[in-house]
């Protein structure tokens, strides 16, 4: 059993705002938080290892979140310096299984979340405002399965990898209700990656990764249905590899290819497109 403890003390102060006739003092504001997490193990056998944990994290708004606005064309960002702190309840259980050839590891999570610190519109108020907003409720829940394994059907051939269901969900929004039952942002439903490393000497690796990111939205409503563009948040497959070769035992050349297929893709912004990586590498 590991029991632990994080103490935070936070402070606002000296916040205004100031135009060219006035300026407005915003209140100060202190807050204290303990964030405790419990975890408990238990070796079943020599193999198997059971373990659970429950956990509390609290972020505090930035700076930038309370107090910086902007007024950009038509668009005006007005700040919050009222903004709660998010707070996140987390759970976890899981089983790992370790042998001479590799580990796996399948756990399953659950997140729920207080206030969450996220950008939304508040469609309740006319005219509308945007910026930092508190989500009221939400929850994150899913299933990881992650391994590593060597000498994969010949010597020197090793795989990792992982895959992750998350399934999460708005629970209440006052701010913006038709953001209720739908999904958070940037967080997509699977996750997948997978990375082959061959080294058939000493001197040499070569190795293959691919990852994979399901379908997942960049506004809280889920209305942004196209995620191939800009502002959007793409579902994608790619492949990386890389060949390096070692110079005795402090140098290293190497030589890469990022996203190998060329696929197009975007968070918020596009990805970089195929991408060519030349590397030397000393240590001493």
């Amino acid at each position: 059993m590991t029991l632990g403890v994080r103490q935070e003390w936070w402070r606002a102060f000296d916040g205004k705002r100031i135009n060219p006739t006035t300026s407005v003092d915003y209140p100060q504001r202190k807050e204290n938080v303990a964030s405790p997490k419990l975890s408990l193990a238990w070796g079943v056998t020599e193999d198997w290892l059971l373990r659970a944990s429950l956990s509390r994290a609290v972020r505090f708004p930035t700076v930038t979140e309370l107090f910086q606005g902007s007024i950009t064309g038509t668009s005006i960002t007005n700040n919050d310096p009222s903004l709660k702190p998010e707070r996140i309840l987390a759970t976890e259980v899981a089983a790992e299984h370790e042998s001479r050839l590799g580990t796996l590891r399948v756990s399953l999570f659950r997140d729920e979340l207080a206030d969450a610190l996220t950008r939304q519109t508040n469609t309740t108020v006319t005219p509308s405002i945007t910026n930092v907003q508190n989500v009221d409720k939400a929850r994150v829940q899913g299933i990881e399965v992650s391994m590593r394994r060597r000498d994969v059907v010949v010597r020197g051939l090793d795989l990792r990898g992982s895959i992750t269901y998350a399934d999460s969900e708005i629970l209440a929004n006052k701010n913006n209700p038709a953001s209720v039952g739908k999904h958070l942002i940037r967080i997509p439903d699977w996750r997948a990656t997978l990375v082959a490393t061959w080294k058939p000497n000493d001197q040499m690796a070569w190795t293959l990764a691919g990852r994979y990111s399901g379908k997942q939205y960049n506004q809280l409503d889920n209305s942004d249905s196209n995620g191939d563009t800009f502002g959007g948040q793409s579902k994608f497959f790619v492949l990386d590899t890389k060949f390096e070769y070692r110079v005795g035992k402090h140098c290293s050349l190497s030589v890469g290819i990022d996203n190998l297929s060329n696929t197009r893709y975007y968070t918020h912004h596009p990805y970089p497109q195929r991408s060519f990586v030349v590397q030397a590498k000393g240590s001493f």
